[in-house]
């Protein structure tokens, strides 16, 4: 006979037995490869439907989202690497001029054999966007994004006035124009503060004569006292001297809804905003015979530069589970989903999209174009200060005082290189 310690296990036995055979207890569940992303921004609707449709494609994966945030990102990746643990990040949106810092410290996965055995997903991508992800020929992103900066043009002003809407207006013909549709009572440009330092980073990023000189601004290498320097703070303030900007005085203060009134009332001819941001501006507007402009590159030289970097999904080097991550990622970086962003309005990077929006395309015309290298990715001192708009605020009121302090942050930023 059995004894009841026996008994007791013998029933223990059967019973788990009974669960499992019923599917009451699922010991696959725990076995589910798990992939973690880090990708979701306050409910921003693309990521959200990423995330969604990435979990609806793979129920053998347990796939946790996280919130995402840039110091979260960082912290997040680092921390968990450090740890040395099995708890990782397995997939974080990131800028592609932000990887670099990852990369050279050791912190990512190296995707280009990913990528050199899928061919079709590799060359499904825009040439530039996926270049914009390799550091010395190694791939440590997949570009998913692309927001850039573009005009918006009134068409019916320029019809009635006769001008031509041309994509790659010099500075000097710019100006001809600006002249123009100032004399008839329009405003050539509607700019918000936050957007003010487009201006200025397209003047200096086309302000040189050849890429070398571009690259030496950026890396700090050129004094803001150079005459190419001042030229461009010149050329941006002209624009606001002159009183090319809506609403004329005390432009450099304007706000979006404010734009959104001059647009909408037929004051401006040529309104700023992203490549994304287009369909929300003629909807809140009520514009109805536009077209798509390139962002002017307010220079005389036949460079074309355009501010601008892809965003990028990255793998730390701790992934959790590669293979289960690699069809993860090649998932939420192919036609399905990134067709399912586009018509949620993101400029996304494949090379062919069947968006639901007949002016798709115009919205990604220029993503060959990007520079990703900034004179303001320098520091974030100097990111802060331009990107703010305070150095076109300060050159304009108060002249060189704004290249002064620009200067002593270039100082700075190339002594702690």
């Amino acid at each position: 006979m059995l004894n009841k310690t026996m008994k007791r296990g013998l029933c223990s036995v059967l019973a788990a037995s009974m669960l499992l055979g019923s599917g009451l207890v699922s010991v696959a569940a725990e076995e589910k490869p798990t992939v973690t992303l880090m990708l979701e921004i306050g409910g921003y609707a693309p990521l959200v439907k990423v995330v969604e449709m990435a979990k609806e494609k793979f129920p053998e994966y347990n796939i946790i989202s996280k919130e995402w945030s840039i110091d979260g990102v960082k912290k997040a990746i680092k921390t968990t690497i450090a740890a040395g643990g099995e708890e990782s990040i397995d997939i974080a949106f990131f800028s592609s001029t932000g990887i670099l810092g990852f990369a050279e410290t050791g912190l990512l996965t190296d995707l280009t054999p990913y990528l050199d055995e899928d061919a079709e997903w590799k060359e499904s991508f825009q040439e530039g966007a996926l270049n914009s992800c390799t550091i010395d020929g190694v791939y440590y992103g997949v570009p998913w994004q692309s927001a850039y900066p573009v005009m918006v043009a009134n068409k019916d002003i320029f019809d009635e006035l006769g001008i031509e809407i041309k994509d790659d207006w010099t500075y000097d013909e710019l100006i001809e124009v600006c002249e123009t549709l100032k004399e008839n009572g329009y405003f050539a440009f509607g700019v918000n503060t936050a957007n003010s330092s487009w201006l200025i980073r397209q003047s200096y990023l086309n302000g040189f004569e050849t890429e070398e000189e571009v690259t030496a601004f950026n890396n700090g290498e050129i004094s803001l006292y150079d005459e190419k320097v001042v030229e461009a703070f010149d050329r941006v303030k002209a624009l606001y001297e002159n009183n090319y900007c809506y609403p004329g005085e005390g432009a450099i203060a304007a706000t979006d809804d404010e734009i959104k009134v001059g647009v909408a009332n037929g004051k401006v001819a040529l309104a700023a905003t992203t490549n994304g941001g287009v369909g929300t501006l003629v909807a809140d507007t009520g514009l109805e015979n536009y077209q798509v402009v390139n962002f002017p590159s307010f220079s005389n030289y036949l460079t074309a530069n355009l501010l601008g970097s892809p965003d990028v999904y990255i793998v730390p080097k701790n992934v959790n589970n590669i293979e289960a991550t690699m069809d993860v990622l090649k998932y939420i970086t192919g036609e399905e989903v990134l067709t399912e962003m586009a018509n949620l309005g993101t400029v996304v990077t494949l090379k062919e999209v069947n968006a639901e929006d007949p002016n798709y395309a115009e919205y990604s015309k220029d993503m060959d174009r990007l520079h990703m290298q900034d004179f303001a990715n320098l520091s974030d001192e100097i990111s802060d200060y331009i990107s703010s708009g305070a150095a076109v605020t300060t050159y304009l009121y108060e002249g060189e005082s704004a290249l002064d302090e620009l200067e002593k942050m270039r100082e700075t930023a190339i002594a702690n290189k």
